[in-house]
């Protein structure tokens, strides 16, 4: 479970609060309350990891959606308690580790810099915490409940073979957004549209999507996954297929809610089984970005210094080249693991191009000018790991029936929860 991995590369934000300010009761739940203290620190903890841009305006659109957050947290957890599930510290201490082996860092490194950007290690705690707890009362009073038939499956793939996109796969990525009731449309739809404006302004989907999306504890809409265009909703499909590669999709309306679509690449047809059987590369490389755009980038003085860059010796740490940069010149380095299955074509090409311990030369980008530092590349055999089967047709529609089940079902759950509680917002 992908978990604020992206916590790593950003700043903390200032408060929301003044420091004298007393603390006040924002809202309660059952016998529980919501703290000005929860608040302030939640936003600061979201500012941080999703990139969105420090601003009055923006802490003013945000705040809702992260009192509603803290809310269900509150409810999660709750009926966590209810149910007998606990999460203990050694629980919190085996998903830091995994979020930090996700991430490609070290052990411990993760607590050092909540502590450096002085973010509230117990804050994050807590919302670790709720989403750990949410995931085992999803697993064990919802998923009992999602069954799919034969015939569910037979009408879904016979849909889909009728569809004229049968053979258009997709590899997008989602950031789902429930209408709860017909009164929060509104707002949803509104928050839906900030949320865009602020990914297409530099914030991280993927955080975003962490810290937003419904169903980020259970279903894989964090990370990007191939789908075949005729499964999907057709108010999202049409929609994509007007969409280029690599952008994000204006909020779209379905009968749950609203989805915020991010299509990293298309393809006409399944890969060859011949070519899957072919040997694939693992590559360990870091991308350095200087600048946001051609625009900001492309002059004299960038490409200058991303020469320097490229000529210097750089490591396969975590850390920026040691130059002497120019006031305000924005530069970020991604450190990346992943296999030649998973990287664009053009990335591929270029890594299989370069030596081990080589720096590319600049390159301009939409985003900026690229250097990649190559660290390592191992071939991999399919023989020398565990063959997995191709899944059937049937199979496929199977699991995104399922799934589509599950997030309607997780949606109910919740949207029972809170009309049964009390809840009393204050001081807004």
């Amino acid at each position: 479970m992908k978990l604020l991995v992206i916590l790593f590369t950003f700043l903390f934000a200032a408060p929301l609060f003044a420091a004298n300010d007393s603390v006040k009761v924002i809202a309660v739940v059952n016998d529980q309350i919501i703290s000005s203290v929860d608040v302030n620190e939640r936003i600061a903890l979201v500012l941080a990891t999703t990139g969105i841009t420090d601003t009055e305006a923006n802490r003013a659109k945000v705040i809702p959606q992260i009192i509603r957050q803290l809310i269900d947290e509150k409810l999660q957890m709750q009926e966590a308690t209810k149910l007998s599930i606990t999460i203990d510290d050694t629980k919190i201490h085996e998903a830091i580790a995994k979020i930090e082996r996700t991430s490609g860092k070290p052990a411990g490194s993760l607590e050092e810099y909540l502590k450096s950007k002085n973010v509230s290690q117990t804050t994050f705690y807590n919302q670790l915490r709720a989403q750990l707890a949410w995931g085992e009362v999803v697993s064990k009073k919802i998923r009992p409940l999602v069954h799919v038939s034969d015939q569910e499956v037979a009408r879904y793939t016979k849909r889909k073979s009728e569809s004229d996109r049968k053979n258009t796969e997709v590899y997008i990525a989602s950031i789902i957004l429930p209408i709860d009731t017909p009164a929060n449309e509104g707002s949803v739809g509104k928050f839906a549209e900030k949320l865009t404006s602020e990914i297409r302004g530099g914030a991280k989907f993927e955080a975003i999507a962490t810290q937003f999306s419904a169903n980020a504890s259970h279903v894989k809409s964090i990370d990007p996954f191939w789908v075949e265009l005729a499964s999907l909703d057709p108010a999202i499909a049409n929609v994509l297929v007007k969409t280029e590669k690599g952008a994000v999709t204006d909020p779209i309306k379905t009968e749950s809610g609203y989805q915020i679509i991010k299509l990293f690449d298309s393809r006409e047809k399944a890969p060859d089984p011949a070519e899957a059987a072919k040997p694939q590369t693992d590559f360990t490389f870091k991308v350095i970005t200087l600048g946001t755009s051609k625009q900001e980038t492309a002059n004299q003085v960038s490409v200058v210094l991303a020469k320097k860059i490229a000529a210097s010796n750089l490591s396969c740490d975590d850390k920026a080249p040691s130059l002497k940069m120019p006031p305000e010149t924005p530069m970020k380095t991604v450190f990346i693991r992943n296999s030649s299955s998973k990287l664009p074509a053009e990335v591929v090409n270029l890594l299989n191009s370069m030596q081990i311990g080589s720096n590319s030369a600049p390159i301009v980008a939409p985003n900026g000018i690229l250097i990649f530092k190559l660290c390592d590349k191992q071939t991999v055999s399919p023989a020398s790991v565990p063959a997995t089967p191709a899944k059937t047709p049937q199979e496929t529609a199977k699991q995104s029936i399922y799934e589509e089940k599950m997030g309607l079902e997780m949606q109910k759950y919740m949207r029972n929860l809170r009309s049964d509680a009390f809840i009393e917002m204050r001081n807004l």
